[in-house]
């Protein structure tokens, strides 16, 4: 079968062949160097990459982080309102209970006490972007050492809400 003409113009290179296995040490030297530089600029831009790449990921965290504090304020401002609404509540049933008309209704302070047991509920909070960093060891994207100490500082202390 005859070879098709593209393969049979193509040009071999061949590694240089030193007569009779003779090499001086300036032939060892540059290889070394050349293989030597090679590995190394190819460190260095894995370690340049890997560095672009955990500043991208830090942003991200970030970002994510911002949005779950903005759901924790929107939250936290629910709670408060809650809070306010359950104190004046509690005050009204108090009043009620200690008027001279408290014989006269009970189905008034069963239903401000229902009301009270309604508007009770416990704060969330919406860590996942702290916990995902947290478990993956993704804390040590932070450059801020002093911002780090004060997110885990944060939601060490929800727990105490």
């Amino acid at each position: 079968m005859p070879k098709p003409e593209a393969a049979q113009s193509m040009e071999v290179h061949h590694p240089p062949h030193h007569e009779h296995g003779q090499r001086n040490w300036k032939s060892y030297t540059r290889e070394f160097l050349m293989l030597f530089l090679a590995v190394f600029c190819g460190f260095l831009a894995e370690y340049q990459l890997e560095h672009r790449i955990d500043r991208e990921r830090e942003k991200k965290y970030i970002k994510s982080m911002v949005n779950d504090l903005k759901y924790d304020t929107a939250n936290f401002s629910r709670l408060i309102h809650d809070g306010q609404v359950t104190m004046a509540l509690i005050d009204s049933l108090i009043t009620f209970l200690q008027s001279p008309q408290k014989n006269e209704s009970t189905s008034y302070s069963y239903l401000i006490a229902r009301r009270i047991t309604h508007t009770i509920t416990p704060y969330e909070i919406f860590d996942r972007t702290y916990a995902q960093m947290k478990s993956s060891g993704n804390l040590r994207l932070l450059k801020m050492q002093e911002a780090a100490d004060h997110i885990a500082g944060y939601y060490s202390d929800i727990p105490l809400l």
